[in-house]
């Protein structure tokens, strides 16, 4: 499965590859720090999974969401903010997951390992 994480922060990115990495299956882990470098990835390459911070373009993700879906058709996009308000928007926008940034790492790993992610990527 090809993942892109597309995070504002290092450290964010970085945390989220490790855990990424320690799941079981093929998980090919790539990262973009701002949307030039999202966009840009995904002009270039296939990606099943977006991992994308909620507030990466500021206020404006739930505007640019209909082009991620446009340059990455299939793939899910899984919503990350430390503002759990940010949920009903980010769903609402499209997305198929929300995960609170301030959430456990479980939160996550329980969504990735369901059938509808890894069984249809």
């Amino acid at each position: 499965m090809n993942v892109l994480v597309a995070d504002k922060e290092a450290r964010v990115r970085s945390a989220l590859r490790l855990l990424l990495e320690q799941m079981p299956g093929m998980w090919t882990v790539n990262e973009a720090c701002d949307m030039q470098g999202l966009v840009d990835w995904l002009e270039r390459r296939r990606t099943d999974l977006l991992l994308l911070d909620w507030r990466l373009v500021n206020d404006n993700t739930a505007e640019f969401l209909p082009q991620v879906r446009l340059l990455a058709p299939g793939a899910k996009v899984v919503a990350l903010s430390a503002d759990d308000e940010d949920r009903g928007c980010a769903l609402t926008s499209g997305a198929n997951a929300f995960v609170s940034k301030t959430s456990p790492p479980e939160e996550l790993i329980a969504i990735l390992a369901g059938p509808r992610w890894l069984g249809d990527g």
